[in-house]
């Protein structure tokens, strides 16, 4: 704004200068008015626009965290599922090879006790061909000694 000075009339200050002048000011303070008020329509528009981006990228990422949330947690059920699976097969394959193990066990003491019987019966016919070598030894000592004497022969 700049000043004017206002000429005087014969009552006071012309009235047309003064309204003149009031609607010039008026204008220019209308003028600058809409300037700021275009200047605070316009930010208002880019922090409006701004927010929205804001709120935009919030929701990605409020989705992008539900989605990871839902993702840890669909991870470890499914190691929680895996670790049953295998503990479940592990207990399986652990009771079969005892099962395994106890009827190979069971083979083996079969087979120890038919080894056993074999080897008793070895002993015994052994002892029998001892006992008959010996009977046998003595019958020859005998005829060889009968033999002798028959013969003349000194021993």
């Amino acid at each position: 704004m700049q000043k004017k000075l206002l000429r005087t009339s014969l009552f006071g200050f012309s009235k047309t200068e003064v309204c003149d002048y009031i609607a010039r000011v008026n204008d220019e303070f209308n003028g600058k008015i809409d300037l700021i008020t275009a200047e605070h329509t316009k930010e208002r528009n880019e922090l409006t626009a701004q927010i929205a981006a804001l709120n935009e990228e919030i929701n990605k990422y409020k989705q992008a965290n539900a989605d990871i949330a839902q993702a840890l947690f669909d991870a470890q059920q499914y190691a929680t599922e895996l670790k049953a699976k295998a503990d479940g097969e592990y207990k399986e394959a652990q009771d079969e090879l005892l099962a395994l193990k106890e009827a190979e066990t069971d083979k083996l003491n079969t087979y120890r006790e038919k080894i056993e019987n074999v080897r008793k019966e070895i002993v015994s016919v052994l002892s029998d061909i001892d006992d008959k070598l010996t009977v046998e030894t003595g019958k020859t000592e005998d005829l060889i000694s009968e033999y002798n004497s028959e013969e003349g022969i000194a021993v």
